[in-house]
């Protein structure tokens, strides 16, 4: 992840080092309460708190406990010299300010718009492999005239064809004969929910929540970019997120 970490305070370690490290936790601690709206709570009571809602905290929960069992140590343990007794690192100074920046400057899903190629239930199997191939694409919306019905994916439509060929045990299929339907009632597949319908504005940390529900709800692992509650057009949906992406929303975790 790009940063601008500044190591403007780690010319003269160890202290220098120490200097940033409380400057970082002081930063981070005004962010946290500001998100909490409680200016008198403690570290450990927005950690504690926010843990339960915001993915950044929920994530780095651990490493938050330790720097504040270390900001302590730091501050209230000190020799006659004024050597601390322990030291942070430049990395937790780095991980300290990478969170912060993660808190105050939230990406969203707007990450994730892209054009997005729809077809509809009367759309022959083979205008689904053609559209497929055509914009190098992985699934594809399916509606009913002013209703969107599904989505269906590359794999759902490779288990439908070789479905077919065993059995029929046929050596060759008209793809232009079969329609989107088919493989949308073969499959038993569910249909779209609300709950897959993202606005733009969605926090990227929320994806990976909603994508670990989709999976234990057995539905299709996909989610929808709109801006708008009622999907009834192609060009309602301005963005898709599946499981390929799974691995850009971990990078922000």
């Amino acid at each position: 992840m790009t940063s601008h970490y500044s190591e403007e305070f780690t010319r003269d370690k160890p202290y220098s080092v120490t200097v940033a490290f409380i400057s970082h936790f002081n930063a981070l601690h005004q962010t946290m309460k500001r998100l909490l709206a409680d200016d008198d709570a403690t570290f450990f009571q927005c950690v504690e708190e926010l843990a339960k809602t915001n993915q950044v905290i929920k994530r780095n929960h651990q490493f938050l406990d330790q720097i504040r069992q270390l900001r302590n140590l730091l501050t209230h343990h000190k020799t006659e010299v004024e050597v601390n007794l322990a030291y942070p690192s430049e990395e937790t100074n780095q991980q300290l300010f990478e969170i912060n920046k993660l808190l105050t400057e939230i990406p969203s899903t707007r990450k994730f718009i892209k054009p997005v190629f729809a077809i509809n239930m009367d759309d022959s199997l083979e205008k689904a492999l053609t559209d497929l191939h055509h914009h190098q694409v992985s699934q594809l919306p399916v509606f009913n005239k002013e209703r969107l019905v599904s989505v269906i994916s590359a794999e759902l439509i490779t288990k439908f064809i070789a479905d077919e060929i065993t059995k029929n045990a046929w050596f060759y299929m008209d793809f232009s004969k079969y329609q989107v339907r088919q493989i949308i009632n073969h499959s038993h597949h569910k249909k779209i929910t609300s709950k897959q319908i993202i606005s733009p504005d969605t926090p990227i940390f929320e994806l990976d929540d909603l994508m670990v529900d989709l999976m234990r709800n057995n539905r299709n692992e996909v989610l929808l970019i709109s801006e708008e509650d009622d999907v009834r057009k192609p060009k309602d949906i301005i963005g898709i997120v599946t499981q390929r992406d799974i691995t850009t929303i971990l990078n922000y975790l």
